[in-house]
């Protein structure tokens, strides 16, 4: 049985210590396949991502 108690058991707020982030390998012709977002705000978002792996 699932009680309030046991659900949270596991729970612990993401931070940089225990958080990973994962950019998948976005290969030009993927994009031209998306139709659920704009593709050139996937293309921003995916760069912006691939920067921000780089400041550290």
């Amino acid at each position: 049985m699932i009680t309030p108690d046991s659900q949270n058991a596991f729970y612990e707020a993401l931070t940089p210590d225990n958080a990973a982030m994962l950019l998948i390998d976005h290969q030009a012709g993927l994009f031209l396949k998306v139709q659920s977002m704009n593709q050139q705000v996937l293309k921003n978002n995916t760069i912006a991502l691939a920067k921000e792996e780089h400041h550290d």
